[in-house]
């Protein structure tokens, strides 16, 4: 299962074959993790590298999009730290998500404001696991890969309607406003 096959909206549960995380997941996500958090803004950088040679009209979303030298700009190594932070997050809560779902839900809230849609979750996820691939090299295999798929999912799980959810009411206040 790859990213873009993945549900996009499965939910969490219980079943051990049924997208949850299990225990042997969670170890594989920790350990391949604390690698990566060793450089949050280099991987960070090479995340956005990723999502930008997937879908080169992103950069047109941020605001950093047209910094000169984009690789070296503050504004981008400040928001790939954080993105990269907010993966932390949700690796530190593996055994309760639930801390991390309030975090996720603003944040696919917020999104919409961006101009991000549904269709740009597999672009991430996909740049995320090429990201992992290029920061864990011999270490990346198809069960660490399979476990890192699992995690998107739940987290697309949660953004994923928050951020529909703030573009429809985007949607709707933008109607008020124009027949006002």
């Amino acid at each position: 299962m790859d990213v873009k096959t993945a549900p996009s909206t499965a939910a969490p549960t219980t079943k051990k074959d049924d997208g949850a995380l299990t225990v042997d997941d969670k170890k594989r996500i920790r350990t391949s993790w604390e690698l990566v958090a060793q450089d949050l803004t280099g991987n960070g950088v090479t995340l956005f590298k990723n999502i930008f040679e997937i879908a080169p009209g992103a950069k047109a979303l941020f605001s950093f999009g047209k910094d000169t030298d984009l690789y070296k700009s503050r504004r981008l190594m400040i928001h790939a730290t954080g993105v990269m932070k907010t993966v932390g997050a949700a690796v530190d809560n593996l055994d309760d998500l639930a801390p991390i779902v309030p975090v996720l839900t603003k944040l696919g809230k917020k999104h919409a404001k961006y101009k991000v849609v549904p269709e740009h979750f597999p672009i991430v996820g996909e740049a995320l696991l090429k990201t992992l691939d290029q920061g864990l090299g011999k270490l990346w295999t198809g069960e660490m890969k399979a476990s890192w798929v699992k995690l998107w999912v739940i987290t697309v799980s949660v953004m994923k309607p928050a951020l529909i959810e703030g573009i429809e009411e985007a949607t709707e206040a933008k109607g008020k406003k124009e027949s006002s």
